[in-house]
C-alpha cells in the first residue's frame, strides 16, 4: 500500500537523524579523557560534523545525477551494508604529539578516522530520501520537504535523550552497542525505501528527466547566510554562556535543542509559529541584548539566560523561516540543503577556528547578532535624504552612549545611561524594517 511508502520513508529518515545526533555526543564523551571538557572541545566537535555534513550532501546532490536515482539508490544501500562490517563504532587514537601541540587539529583528524565514513552516509540519507520520495506515486511527492522536519525531529529526540536517559543508564560500550543496533535498523528502512524507489507500482511512470532553471547566485548566498547566522550564534552562544555566565552541566544542550526546534518547526506541514509576528518581534530581542553587551558585566548574569535562549530562538526561526518560504522545486531540492550544509559549515569555521585566534574574548557573540540583523526580511526602502538624517541620528546616538559610558563612575550619571540606552534602543528599532539600516545602528 502507498501509505506505508510514506511511513518507511518518514522512519528512515527519523533513525537516520537520531543517529547521528546521539554519535555526536557518544563521541564528544569519548574524547573527554584525552582533552578535557572545555567548551572548544564542543565547537571542534560540531565544526567536524558540519563538514561531515557538508560531505554528505554533496554525496546527495551529485550521486543521482551522474548515476541515476535507481542505480545511486543500489549503491548507496551498498555502502551502508559494507559499513556494517566496521560495527561497533569507537575512538581510534593517534599516537605522538600532536594532541598536546595542536588539540584542534588532533581533535579533527580523530573524528575523522573513527565516523567520518559512517556520519557521512547517514547525513545523506536526509536529502537522498526526500529526492527518491518524491519519484514515488505518493499523494505527498511533490512536496517532500516535510521529511526534513521528521529528520529534525529525530535529531531534536536523540540529542534529548541522550543525556537524560543514554549516557546515564549505559557506559560509553554500551552505547557503542546502542548505536549499532541502530545503524542495522536504518540499513533494513533504506533497504525497504529502496525497494520501493526501484518497484514499479509505488513510483510513478518514467518521465523526461527535466531541472527547473538554475538557481541565481543571489539566491544561493542568501541561502547560505539565513543558514550561517543561526549556526555561528547557537555555537556562539553556547560558549558565553559555558564561559562567562555559568558553568552548568549540559546548559551546552538547550541551544542545539531549539536551533534543532526551529527547523523542525518551520518545515513542518503546518504553520505553528506566525512568521510575520516572529519578524516583528526579533528586533526587540535583539537590542535588549546589544544594549546589555554595550555596558559589559551586566549583560552576564544568571537570570538573563532565558533572555539569550529567546532571542536565539526566535531569530533561528526568523532565518530558518525564511529558508523554508523559499525553498525550491524538488528537482534543486539538494542544491537547496547543498547551500544550508555550506551555511552551517562555515558558521562552525567561524566559532571553531577563525574567532579564538582573533579575539581574547568571546566577541564572535556580539559579531553573530550584529549579522542576525543584517539577515531580516526587508520590508521598505526609504529614499536617501531620509536614510541620511536616520544615518544621522545612529551617529548621535553613539556618541551619547559612548560620552555616558566614559562617565559610568559617577552615580549621577545612571540615570543618563538608561536614558540613552532607551533612546538608543528606540532609534534601533524605528530601523528594524531596514536591515542595513539597523545594522548600522546596532553596531553603533
Amino acid at each position: 500500500m502507498r501509505w506505508t511508502v510514506g511511513v518507511v520513508f518518514t522512519l528512515a529518515v527519523f533513525f537516520s537523524a537520531a543517529l547521528l545526533f546521539l554519535a555526536e555526543p557518544m563521541f564528544g564523551k569519548m574524547v573527554l579523557p584525552w582533552l578535557g571538557g572545555s567548551p572548544s572541545v564542543w565547537t571542534t566537535c560540531m565544526l567536524f560534523f558540519q563538514a561531515a555534513l557538508l560531505l554528505g550532501y554533496l554525496y546527495a546532490h551529485l550521486g543521482p545525477r551522474w548515476l541515476g536515482v535507481r542505480r545511486h539508490a543500489l549503491l548507496h544501500l551498498s555502502l551502508l551494508v559494507l559499513w556494517l562490517l566496521a560495527l561497533p563504532v569507537r575512538m581510534i587514537g593517534i599516537p605522538g604529539t600532536l594532541r598536546v601541540e595542536h588539540p584542534t587539529a588532533w581533535l579533527i583528524a580523530v573524528l575523522g578516522w573513527s565516523i567520518a565514513a559512517p556520519f557521512i552516509l547517514l547525513s545523506s540519507t536526509g536529502p537522498l530520501l526526500q529526492v527518491w520520495f518524491s519519484r514515488t506515486s505518493h499523494p505527498g511527492a511533490q512536496n517532500p520537504y516535510f521529511l526534513y522536519a521528521a529528520s529534525n525531529s529525530g535529531s531534536l529526540l536523540a540529542l534529548l535523550c541522550y543525556p537524560f536517559i543514554v549516557e546515564r543508564m549505559l557506559p560509553l560500550a554500551g552505547q557503542a552497542q546502542l548505536w549499532s543496533i541502530g545503524y542495522v535498523i536504518v540499513v533494513v528502512l533504506v533497504g525497504m525505501a529502496v525497494a520501493a524507489v526501484v518497484a514499479p507500482e509505488f513510483t510513478r511512470p518514467a518521465e523526461p528527466e527535466t531541472l527547473d532553471p538554475p538557481m541565481s547566485l543571489t539566491k544561493r548566498a542568501r541561502w547560505i547566510a539565513l543558514a550561517f547566522v543561526p549556526s555561528s550564534l547557537f555555537l556562539a552562544l553556547t560558549t558565553y554562556l559555558t564561559t562567562d555566565v555559568a558553568a552548568v552541566p549540559l546548559l551546552w544542550v538547550v541551544p542545539l535543542v531549539l536551533y534543532l526546534l526551529s527547523f523542525t518547526l518551520v518545515f513542518s506541514r503546518r504553520a505553528y509559529i506566525s512568521h510575520s509576528l516572529l519578524v516583528r518581534w526579533q528586533p526587540v530581542g535583539l537590542i535588549a541584548l546589544v544594549v546589555l553587551n554595550f555596558w559589559g558585566p551586566s549583560g552576564s548574569s544568571p537570570w538573563l539566560v532565558p533572555l539569550h535562549l529567546i532571542v536565539l530562538f526566535a531569530t533561528a526561526l526568523v532565518c530558518h523561516g525564511e529558508l523554508a518560504a523559499s525553498k525550491p522545486p524538488t528537482s534543486r531540492l539538494t542544491d537547496f540543503y547543498l547551500c544550508i550544509a555550506v551555511g552551517g559549515l562555515l558558521g562552525g569555521i567561524f566559532n571553531a577556528l577563525i574567532a579564538p585566534t582573533l579575539f581574547a574574548s568571546v566577541q564572535e557573540y556580539s559579531l553573530t547578532l550584529l549579522a542576525a540583523c543584517a539577515v531580516r526580511p526587508a520590508s521598505q526602502a526609504p529614499s536617501l535624504p531620509h536614510r541620511a538624517r536616520q544615518i544621522g541620528l545612529i551617529v548621535a546616538a553613539s556618541a551619547i552612549l559612548v560620552l555616558t559610558r566614559l562617565a559610568i563612575d559617577d552615580r549621577k550619571a545612571l540615570a543618563a545611561a538608561l536614558i540613552a540606552s532607551a533612546v538608543a534602543a528606540v532609534i534601533c528599532l524605528r530601523f528594524s524594517r531596514d536591515p542595513v539600516r539597523f545594522t548600522l545602528a546596532m553596531a553603533g
